[in-house]
């Protein structure tokens, strides 16, 4: 027991002794302060502000969020592309387009997961799981607007 005190100890000492302040850091030094320099002339006219961009919500044209959901190119496994044809079709046919919109971004959102997943090389077992567990999730999520048959 007086072995691993002696141990904390040690190790304490030594791990305060590595953070000395003689020791360069890797953050750059301040700027030296100097005096604040004169203050400019005001000149006749201010110079233009720009102005900032709209919302992001302003910025998404009608034609995006009334839009349905593209056909999804395939991912080679048959338990995705499967799912993601069957939702694209009720998100399609029976969704009003706000709905449309944020549930269509969750399902693109899912089929860009499950590529980047086969673009890295992950096992055939865990994508094909992944499928099926997104499908239990999304099937209960599109049953109250009447897909069943996900």
């Amino acid at each position: 027991m007086n072995l691993t005190r002696w141990a904390t100890a040690l190790a304490a000492v030594l791990a305060v002794a590595a953070c000395s302040r003689e020791q360069p850091s890797a953050l750059p030094a301040p700027p030296p302060a100097t005096a604040p320099a004169a203050a400019p002339v005001a000149s006749a006219s201010p110079a233009p502000v720009e102005a900032a961009p709209p919302p992001l919500s302003e910025r998404i044209v009608a034609s995006e969020t009334d839009a349905p959901v593209a056909p999804f190119a395939s991912t080679s496994f048959a338990v995705c592309d499967e799912y993601f044809e069957k939702a694209r079709q009720c998100i399609n046919t029976r969704m009003n387009p706000d709905d449309r919109k944020v549930i269509g971004t969750e399902l693109r959102n899912s089929v860009r997961l499950v590529t980047a997943s086969v673009q890295g090389g992950s096992e055939h077992a865990r994508i094909e799981q992944n499928c099926k567990r997104l499908r239990a999730v999304s099937a209960r999520q599109l049953s109250k607007f009447g897909c069943t048959d996900i």
